[in-house]
């Protein structure tokens, strides 16, 4: 993987299941270095790139050649930044390869007996190299493609100046990723919403697989049980742009003078956009991680409208701090509706509304699902993948890719 993708924790899963041969990756921090790299701010991150539960012996990284690549990166204004995705995602899958390609060439290995498990823009040259050769190859398609790019598209459209205008993402970086679905063996994704995407964009159902992402929740305990205030608390944490439904959340909320709204994260919509928002919605603004704790315990409930998201992790994140959650069915399996929170249509700010005013209405049973979402979180922990990794590889194309209602801007002015 380029990057830590999830913390590395297929790495991990893997490794604890004893089916872990190798781990690439482009940087590893090595003790000695790990200062170095930490004091300048354009590698500060590649510093992070560790993790103690992954052994030393079990990585190849070349971390240096890294290091300089995003020196370069950075003082490179001139080429597109998708091109430097794909450029950096070639590099990585012939260094990859080309280790794969010594190993089985050693006597005595058999290639049947070996997997490969990459992630897309990273991928190509491994799988075009491993093509053929009895290596079973999966390929893991973070997000639903470029079927998200093309709703957040219509969104844009159907409320024009809420979002500054983005450029286009390049042809070239989504046939990249098509070439990658339909060189591997299977193609693995987080949720039943990006299952669809990708079958809307011409991945045969038969090689995709479902798994969702892992969260061990560390131990906390909440300083009170929800609903207990004279007013609701309703939290949502995360990047407040249109993919993830912050409009129709403003609306809902215009709707529920009731009810108070905490937006935690980075607001990426009109500052005009803001100040036109109902008094009972507070905007914190990026909060710093060891705050994010805070936020949770002081909301009764966590709502998650996005539009379109691969998994979104902080659904469980919410639940292990036993929120019950308000979400759309566009992203991962998490929330059973009545169970744990509520499922609501994407781009209904008046279900939406209608769920958090029941709510808030039923105390007792918001406290029973509260009870019910922290069983939940336990339930997605690291050492669940491997089950649900080769239980879903026994049976590929067997995700239930029933109809899932695609958003539309319903509540577009």
């Amino acid at each position: 993987m380029l990057g830590g993708r999830e913390h590395y924790a297929v790495a991990r899963a893997l490794l604890q299941s004893d089916q872990l041969w190798r781990m690439y990756t482009d940087a590893w921090r090595p003790a000695i270095i790990g200062g170095l790299m930490g004091s300048f701010n354009k590698t500060r991150r590649l510093a992070m790139r560790h993790h103690p539960d992954v052994p030393r012996r079990y990585v190849r990284a070349r971390t240096w050649q890294a290091v300089a690549r995003r020196m370069r990166w950075n003082l490179d204004t001139q080429t597109n930044r998708y091109d430097k995705f794909l450029e950096e995602g070639d590099r990585f899958a012939s260094f990859v390869s080309r280790d794969m390609l010594r190993h089985l060439a050693r006597p005595g290995v058999d290639p049947s007996q070996l997997g490969y498990f990459g992630y897309t823009t990273g991928a190509r040259h491994t799988l075009e190299a491993l093509r053929g050769s009895g290596v079973l190859t999966v390929i893991d398609q973070i997000d639903p493609s470029k079927l998200e790019e093309d709703l957040v598209d219509q969104e844009r459209a159907a409320y024009p100046g809420w979002e500054p205008a983005a450029a286009p993402v390049p042809d070239r970086y989504w046939d990249h990723s098509r070439q990658e679905w339909e060189l591997a063996d299977v193609v693995l994704v987080n949720s039943l919403w990006s299952a669809q995407a990708l079958t809307q964009q011409g991945v045969p159902a038969e090689k995709i697989i479902e798994v969702p992402l892992v969260y061990n929740p560390p131990p906390r305990q909440r300083p009170q049980p929800v609903g207990q205030r004279d007013r609701l608390r309703v939290l949502f944490l995360g990047q407040v742009n249109l993919r993830k439904g912050a409009h129709y959340l403003m609306q809902a909320a215009q709707r529920l003078p009731g009810i108070d709204f905490q937006v935690v994260g980075p607001v990426l919509i009109d500052p005009a956009r803001v100040k036109e928002a109902s008094p009972n919605m507070t905007f914190a603004g990026p909060t710093p991680r060891g705050r994010v704790t805070e936020a949770y315990f002081d909301a009764d409930v966590f709502v998650l409208p996005t539009l379109s998201d691969g998994f979104a992790l902080t659904q469980l994140e919410a639940m292990a701090h036993a929120l019950p959650v308000v979400a759309t069915p566009n992203c991962g399996r998490v929330v059973e509706d009545g169970v744990n929170g509520r499922i609501v249509a994407a781009g209904d700010a008046e279900s939406l509304a209608a769920a958090l005013d029941a709510l808030d209405a039923d105390r007792a049973g918001l406290r029973a699902m509260s009870q019910a979402a922290l069983e939940t979180s336990g339930r997605f922990g690291i050492d669940g993948w491997n089950d649900w990794f080769f239980d879903a590889l026994e049976n590929p194309g067997s995700a239930d890719l029933s109809q899932l209602e695609s958003p539309t801007p319903s509540n577009a002015p």
